[in-house]
């Protein structure tokens, strides 16, 4: 087995649901090729049972994400584990971290935002925007950067994955995603509008 995948995001009742969910996803499709070790920032009840990957958490309570901070706390897990990959889907993380973060391992990064510089090994975006969708990143990457950009790159949980039926069906099934936020009116509008 190759040297550990390290993923970091944060997740708590506020934020991070769909960035660990994608997260997650990536690392099932990986865990037979790597060791994988998720970096969290501080342990909460969303955080322990998020999956059933390794979890380091990087800051006390009383401690908060800081370039700094971040920079020195990784590096003496770098240094430890001596990871092959770091996977980032985190939007604090800027250039001068993912700089250092190069210094260690190869570097991943997950954004849909396109509205700050990376230095990468590899930049995912998953969205649709059209025409733009192949050149938001034009002047915000390293040119040596490779770019996996559009759905077809999204890393669906295979349990939605459409299996093939032989029996020929009128009825139709799609899915609706409204991202990892939790809005039930929203959702609930929706569907009776559709219907």
């Amino acid at each position: 087995m190759k040297n550990i995948l390290i993923a970091r995001c944060d997740v708590n009742a506020n934020i991070g649901m769909g960035h660990i969910r994608r997260l997650s996803n990536i690392c099932e499709k990986l865990k037979k090729e790597f060791n994988i070790i998720f970096i969290l920032n501080k342990k909460n009840n969303y955080s322990k049972n998020l999956n059933k990957f390794k979890k380091i958490y990087l800051y006390e309570n009383n401690e908060n994400f800081s370039n700094t901070n971040e920079i020195n706390k990784l590096k003496k897990i770098f240094l430890k584990y001596k990871p092959e990959l770091f996977i980032v889907d985190d939007y604090r993380f800027n250039i001068s971290i993912e700089k250092k973060i190069r210094n260690y391992c190869k570097l991943i990064v997950i954004d849909d935002l396109a509205n700050r510089k990376h230095k990468c090994d590899l930049l995912i975006d998953f969205g649709w925007y059209r025409n733009k969708t192949y050149k938001r990143y034009n002047k915000l990457i390293n040119k040596d950067a490779k770019l996996l950009l559009g759905p077809k790159y999204f890393p669906l949980d295979d349990k939605f994955k459409i299996k093939e039926k032989k029996v020929i069906n009128t009825k139709k099934n799609f899915l609706i995603y409204f991202g990892g936020g939790n809005f039930p009116k929203n959702t609930i509008l929706f569907i009776n509008k559709l219907f």
